[in-house]
């Protein structure tokens, strides 16, 4: 019988192969607002200025 974390840690391993990254950076999320915050709230900002978002 499957597990909710099994099959998480099953579908992270394949989405990053699939972007070729690592399944410990591979984070699901409930849809586009909590992914934005979590992106912006854990960018490191270049102090030399020259970081932009678009």
């Amino acid at each position: 019988m499957y597990t909710y974390s099994k099959l998480l840690g099953e579908s992270r391993k394949a989405v990053a192969q699939v972007l070729n990254v690592p399944a410990s950076t591979v984070v699901f999320v409930d849809n586009a607002a909590p992914g934005t915050n979590t992106v912006l709230r854990n960018l490191v900002w270049n102090p030399n200025g020259k970081d932009e978002i678009l």
